[in-house]
């Protein structure tokens, strides 16, 4: 059976929570979500959050709790389902029971860090292993870290957290940096960047509640040796959601969608918001703009064709 709605928005994370809040205060419009999962996303893995405004302190699962039962205070209808298939250019979203019909469609399926694989990182995911340096690098101010990764993002990350640590380390799998050489300069002028190993991989995280040491092994020679630390930060690339989205919609070579300012993406009436688009900074209050964005465009597109 087909349900008609006025804006469907895909994902309920950070991003897809705040679009649903300010679509349905703009008003005339019925505000269906649309989440596989649990209200909140990936935030609810976060174990603190420190940077929110208006909360000194909160857990990513509260903050998460506190988005939805806003959504849902002003009206916004959350179905909780798979997604079999998406068809942009009707906006038209087939589930497994049902089948949903929109005027404009806001994306907010998010992206998810790309994992190392080594032995541990799930275990200590969000205490003691780290995707965000800018969101938990306070927690380990004078303690020793290890940066994965050799890219723009690690270089950025290791001299963010070379500000507040006692020591960084770096561990990276090429046998150079990727990052842009300017960064990779302006890297070498911080002292407590102590240790970089090239050519490097981790396989192991060890420790009892919280990581203690990192294994690692040189690719070249296969020597296994540890590295003492308090926390260990992945930067190793991002994965962004769009299997389901088709190749109508426009997005970099990395798979994230491109938008205008207004976060609409390059199909009349679909927007996106938060992770999955592409843009420099990944937080959750960037994500909450950008839904609020979205929401108000979507609602402006509505209101001028329909």
């Amino acid at each position: 059976m087909t349900k008609e709605t006025g804006i469907l928005i895909i994902g309920a994370g950070p991003a897809g929570l705040t679009a649903g809040i300010y679509a349905a205060r703009c008003g005339g419009q019925k505000v269906t979500i649309i989440e596989k999962l649990i209200s909140g996303g990936q935030v609810n893995l976060t174990k603190t959050i420190d940077n929110y405004p208006s909360y000194p302190t909160i857990s990513g699962f509260e903050l998460a709790t506190k988005m939805h039962e806003h959504a849902e205070h002003v009206g916004c209808e959350f179905v909780f389902d798979e997604i079999e298939s998406i068809d942009l250019a009707t906006k038209t979203v087939k589930l497994i029971d049902d089948e949903y019909k929109a005027k404009a469609i806001i994306i907010a399926t998010g992206a998810g860090p790309r994992k190392s694989g080594a032995i541990g990182e799930d275990k200590f995911f969000g205490a003691g292993v780290h995707y965000c340096a800018i969101c938990d690098g306070a927690f380990y101010k004078d303690k020793d870290v290890v940066m994965l990764g050799g890219g723009n993002t690690a270089v950025e990350d290791a001299m963010f957290l070379a500000g507040l640590c006692n020591s960084v380390t770096i561990v990276n799998l090429t046998p150079n940096f990727n990052a842009n050489i300017t960064l990779v300069e302006e890297m070498k002028k911080f002292e407590n960047i102590k240790n970089i190993y090239h050519r490097h991989k981790i396989l192991e995280i060890a420790g009892d509640e919280k990581p203690e040491k990192v294994i690692c092994e040189n690719l070249d020679t296969n020597e296994i040796f540890e590295i003492p630390c308090d926390g260990l930060f992945i930067a190793i690339g991002r994965i962004p959601d769009t299997s389901l989205l088709g190749p109508d919609i426009k997005t970099t070579e990395f798979g994230y969608i491109i938008t205008d300012r207004k976060c609409k993406t390059s199909l009349d009436g679909v927007y996106a918001a938060g992770d999955v688009i592409d843009k420099d900074y990944r937080q959750v209050i960037t994500a909450c703009a950008d839904g609020a964005i979205a929401a108000t465009a979507a609602a402006e597109y509505i209101r001028s064709n329909h």
